[in-house]
């Protein structure tokens, strides 16, 4: 569940773990989202009641939604009632654009396209172009960051010292104080 969190840095593409900073909701705001939930009638929770801030929390909200839903009901921009309707309709189109056909081989398993959105290794608009036939599934596969997070990045899979010609395991390498 940790690594559906995670980030492939864009340097080193090292996949480093995103915790999120909910400093910006006030107290009162996170009790009053505690106090008013609603009935998922489809997608992930099907049948369960959340509060609005479990929801609020879960992997359907990114950061940037996250803040503009509080930002807007701190403000008194957006009620209760508002705040349930968006987030029905955020479940609905999740739902819908995970019943897409689209899938492909990960590592592991079947990834769909919709998880490689959610996880931020497809813009969202390069998803539409797909579901629209401006662009194929081939031409999303060959992507860099969309072949490293189903594939994975190269490891190094042992040690060559240059000045002898040697090739070694790491624990060989770490036993004779190449590595430390």
């Amino acid at each position: 569940q940790l690594k559906q969190r995670c980030v492939n840095e864009q340097d080193t593409g090292l996949c480093l773990l995103c915790l999120r900073d909910l400093r910006y909701i006030d107290k009162q705001t996170e009790a009053n989202l505690k106090q008013n939930s609603f009935l998922v009638t489809v997608g992930k929770f099907q049948g369960k009641t959340l509060t609005l801030w479990e929801f609020l929390n879960s992997e359907y909200m990114t950061d940037r939604m996250r803040k503009k839903i509080v930002q807007q009901y701190t403000s008194h921009s957006i009620s209760i009632s508002n705040i349930i309707t968006t987030f029905s309709r955020i479940i609905e189109e999740g739902q819908r654009k995970s019943d897409a056909p689209f899938s492909v081989d990960g590592f592991r398993k079947k990834v769909p396209i919709q998880e490689l959105v959610i996880s931020e290794v497809i813009r969202s608009d390069t998803y539409e172009d797909l579901q629209e036939g401006k662009i194929t599934l081939q031409e999303v596969l060959l992507m860099d960051s969309v072949s490293k997070y189903l594939q994975g990045d190269s490891s190094i899979a042992g040690i060559h010292v240059e000045a002898t010609n040697e090739k070694m395991s790491i624990y060989q390498a770490m036993k004779k104080h190449l590595l430390m």
